[in-house]
């Protein structure tokens, strides 16, 4: 290294004897080459962060739009009782149903802070999925353990499934923010939209708003930011005490407490093969009707995050019995994503101009004859599988009394291939 320095203090920064280049200038090319790329990276980076902060600025002004419809759809309905009725039905309120659904990081139980043998300590760490009602800041945690595998859009469809079930009085319109991410943007979670509007039809409207790419924050982080503070400064001896812990959280604005549900793993289901056997067609897409499933990549070629399933918005009353000023403005909103059964319509954002609307088809013309009546389970019934082992025991057992006798009634020369299978 030495020589290539004073071959180049003669040579004026060229090559030295040898025909290589001094190492000072080779030092000063790869920083220069280095500062370059620096530079490039940096303002790709300031130029994500701008879309990104620029795209959840206008996310969040939606979803306040959205939000504050809602509530003023709600005080409508308080203020007019005889329009509710005593007990409504599935899909017949003109009312609005917002939630943001997002996952906490895993938590370790138990978790205590006095000084323990590691293996007494020795736990699991559990998954929390909470859902916060962004109209009554009210939020429920849909807690469950390792053991149900790590979070999939699997778990996903089935809490916003629970979910709509759980809160659901017979409003019209059924919302949710997510995280931009494998698990929530994904075909699984437009089809959920899709079935509960044109299979379970327990809504007229069914849509997800995506943050960005890059994720973002909302009113569910908040209250993760409290549990992370419980579960760091009180002991948790199990999961069910985790669950009862979250429930003592209150909200601010009306007082409520948070409540939580403990999933067991076979409560969870198979909904990606369930909706696969339902819109491909066997190896062969797009004949005899039947359309084939989008995958995750095809969906977000076009950075899709606004996504709706829509049907029977423009029957929805212009004026009298039900109709109110919040209700026709967000009538208007909707119309355009309003499509024929089995369609999603989707665009880049809300108010931007330039985003095209983007249709997928979900539900074939033709509806197959060997689609699955219900999905499977992720994990076999515990029950099932030890009355399985059972009988393959007593089977196992009644072929070796066939063998043994088998081996006396040939004799004594047979009795030893019988004796090696006993």
């Amino acid at each position: 290294e030495g020589d290539h320095v004073r071959g180049g203090d003669g040579g004026g920064g060229g090559e030295d004897e040898d025909g290589e280049m001094p190492a000072e200038e080779q030092c000063a090319r790869v920083l220069r080459a280095v500062r370059l790329l620096l530079k490039s990276t940096a303002e790709k980076l300031n130029k994500q962060h701008k879309t990104h902060k620029r795209c959840n600025y206008i996310q969040r002004e939606a979803i306040r739009n959205f939000r504050r419809i809602g509530r003023e759809m709600k005080d409508f309905a308080r203020r007019n009782p005889a329009v509710v009725g005593e007990r409504p039905e599935w899909n017949s309120l003109y009312e609005m149903l917002l939630f943001h659904i997002d996952e906490e990081m895993a938590r370790e139980i138990p978790s205590t802070k006095m000084k323990m043998t590691s293996e007494s300590c020795m736990g699991t760490r559990a998954n929390n999925v909470g859902s916060y009602d962004m109209l009554s800041d009210q939020m429920h945690n849909y807690l469950y353990e390792m053991g149900c595998g790590s979070s999939c859009q699997n778990h996903m469809v089935d809490i916003i499934l629970m979910e709509a079930m759980r809160r659901s009085k017979g409003e019209k319109v059924f919302i949710i923010v997510l995280d931009c991410c494998s698990v929530g943007n994904c075909a699984a979670i437009d089809y959920c939209m899709r079935f509960m509007v044109d299979v379970l039809k327990w809504f007229d409207v069914a849509g997800v708003l995506y943050f960005d790419n890059l994720h973002g924050k909302g009113p569910a982080d908040g209250r993760f930011g409290q549990h992370e503070r419980l579960h760091r400064l009180l002991n948790t001896l199990s999961l069910d005490h985790y669950a009862w812990r979250l429930e003592q959280v209150r909200s601010k604005r009306q007082g409520l407490s948070d409540t939580a549900t403990v999933i067991q793993p076979h409560s969870f289901s198979l909904w990606n093969r369930y909706f696969n056997s339902h819109t491909t067609s066997l190896g062969r897409p797009w004949r005899d009707g039947n359309v084939p499933f989008p995958t995750w990549y095809q969906l977000r070629d076009h950075n899709r995050h606004v996504v709706f399933a829509v049907r029977g918005v423009s029957d929805w009353p212009d004026s009298g019995q039900g109709s109110s000023a919040p209700m026709l403005e967000l009538k208007a909103l909707l119309l355009e994503f309003e499509q024929p059964n089995g369609w999603t319509a989707s665009k880049r954002l809300f108010t931007d101009p330039s985003s095209e609307l983007k249709l997928f088809c979900f539900l074939p013309r033709v509806p197959r004859a060997d689609y699955q009546k219900e999905p499977e389970p992720i994990f076999a019934d515990l029950s099932k599988l030890h009355a399985s082992k059972g009988q393959v025991a007593r089977e196992a057992a009644v072929s070796l009394e066939i063998a043994q006798e088998r081996a006396k009634e040939q004799g004594p020369d047979a009795a030893g291939p019988a004796a090696a299978v006993a």
